[in-house]
């Protein structure tokens, strides 16, 4: 899909450099199931830090930690509390 100013008759005076393209991208079965997951253990890992400190220190380093994606800074941001 691509959008953007394609320079009509009342356009005249706009710019003609701001197109975009849009490209959807559709996980595999593996990945959603990874995130799932993920997701489940951030959610595990925000309880334990209300209360056992080492636990969740001890979760994050052997649980947490093989299932994020290391390539992706943003995912290991995201699992800071």
């Amino acid at each position: 899909m691509f959008g953007g100013n394609q320079g009509g008759k009342e356009a005249r005076e706009s710019r003609l450099g701001d197109f975009w393209r849009f490209f959807l991208h559709r996980p595999s079965r593996k990945e959603v199931l990874r995130r799932c997951k993920l997701a489940l253990s951030k959610t595990r890992f925000c309880e334990l830090t209300l209360g056992d400190k080492i636990a969740a220190l001890q979760f994050l380093q052997t649980e947490l930690s093989e299932m994020v994606n290391h390539d992706d800074i943003r995912e290991g941001d995201e699992v800071s509390p």
